[in-house]
């Protein structure tokens, strides 16, 4: 419980580098928008050895082998500023080899829908919600002597949630992680998820490295007779105790890159199995290639809301205590007093940032006063500072 408790004082360092769009990003945003965004990730594991129910280790021997590939395809989609859809598809290839046996399987292994909700950011903080279902696309009943030769994994529905956060301690760094319940298929004890680490973000790289894993709440029907668990396929076709578990608990060291080209990213990892219970020990690696349409990005939102005004005008002179600034237009260019402006400064790279807002607080032919009513940034008014409104 000790182990637990520190996982969730954490609360939430994560595995995944999300975007190629608004950067820096981390796994407690969403994707923008209306963007679609399209994956595919080859993950490899390789088995060296296993961990007993019991968290002891088993040495694989020269003979025996045992390696899972994994290609996922998904598809993301943008339903709102702050929410966002995902599905996929998962096809594996298993290849054993034992002194009785040397095969392997094919075929696809499972379909998954998730859903990503972004709460309001608290300071530094950002938090976001994120559930998901996943269901086996195979037959492998468990048997007291099952017959199947290899299985492509533990058959049956899984549901989850994870609760992701992020601290962001700078604009290239973040300490990201999560949190959450999982129950796996029926016959599989539920397990609490976790994931930790720090995410380093610019000029298009991203890097994160951390620790990610499983706690388990122990509620296998077999945790006192593990040897008497019916099995999916045949005992001495595999020395892997990657299925049909008994309350299977692993931490795992990993770290991933990614680099963005516009609309394009590639990234690569690798982990590698610290510790567990009724797991294998081993080691993998991951490339993963993605595309992402633009969809209502930062860049496209500000532009959507310059279009939205309906006139501009200059400061050209500021009080001395910054209360008021006079701009070069009046009633003749249609500022009315009481007309809710907005004032821009434009920097070095040609970017609008919002400085403050005012209203109009006097109007002559060719000139008004504005009053400036709230400060978004701490920076003096000049002259110079273009101001927006609406009729």
């Amino acid at each position: 419980m000790k182990q637990l408790s520190l996982i969730f004082l954490l609360v939430s360092f994560c595995c995944s580098i999300v975007q190629a769009f608004d950067i820096p990003q981390t796994p407690s945003h969403t994707i923008n928008e209306k963007s679609m965004k399209v994956g595919f990730r080859f993950k490899s594991f390789q088995s060296t050895g296993a961990y007993s129910d019991l968290g002891e280790t088993l040495k694989f021997s020269a003979s025996d082998y045992f390696r899972k590939d994994d290609l996922l395809l998904n598809f993301a989609y943008g339903l709102g500023k702050s929410l966002d859809i995902s599905g996929g598809v998962n096809l594996r290839m298993n290849s054993s080899k034992t002194e009785n046996y040397n095969g392997s399987i094919f075929g696809v292994e499972s379909l998954y829908l998730s859903s990503k909700y972004k709460m309001r950011p608290l300071g530094n903080f950002l938090f976001a919600w994120n559930i998901y279902y996943k269901t086996a696309l195979f037959s492998a009943p468990r048997e007291a002597n099952p017959t199947m030769p290899l299985a492509l994994g533990d058959e049956g529905q899984e549901v989850g949630f994870d609760l992701i956060g992020s601290l962001k301690l700078s604009k290239s760094f973040a300490l990201v992680s999560s949190g959450g319940y999982k129950r796996p298929p029926s016959g599989l004890s539920s397990e609490i998820p976790y994931q930790f680490g720090l995410l380093w973000e610019e000029k298009g790289w991203g890097v994160q490295a951390g620790l990610k894993g499983n706690f388990s709440l122990k509620q296998d029907p077999y945790s006192q007779d593990p040897e008497n668990k019916p099995g999916i396929e045949i005992p001495d076709n595999s020395p892997s105790e990657l299925y049909s578990s008994v309350n299977r608990s692993l931490m795992v060291g990993h770290i991933a890159f990614m680099k963005y080209f516009e609309r394009w990213g590639v990234g690569g990892s690798f982990e590698q199995v610290i510790s567990g219970f009724s797991t294998d020990i081993g080691w993998g690696f991951g490339i993963n290639l993605v595309w992402q349409s633009e969809g209502l990005s930062k860049r496209k939102r500000k532009k959507k809301k310059f279009k939205e005004y309906d006139l501009d005008a200059t400061i050209t002179k500021v009080s001395p205590r910054g209360g008021f600034a006079k701009l070069d237009k009046g009633y003749n260019q249609y500022i009315e007093k009481g007309m809710k402006m907005d004032i821009y400064e434009s920097d070095f790279r040609g970017r609008n940032v919002l400085v403050g807002t005012g209203v109009v607080y006097e109007t002559k032919p060719n000139w008004s006063i504005l009053k400036i009513i709230k400060k978004y940034i701490d920076r003096p008014l000049k002259p110079g500072l273009i101001v927006r409104g609406k009729l």
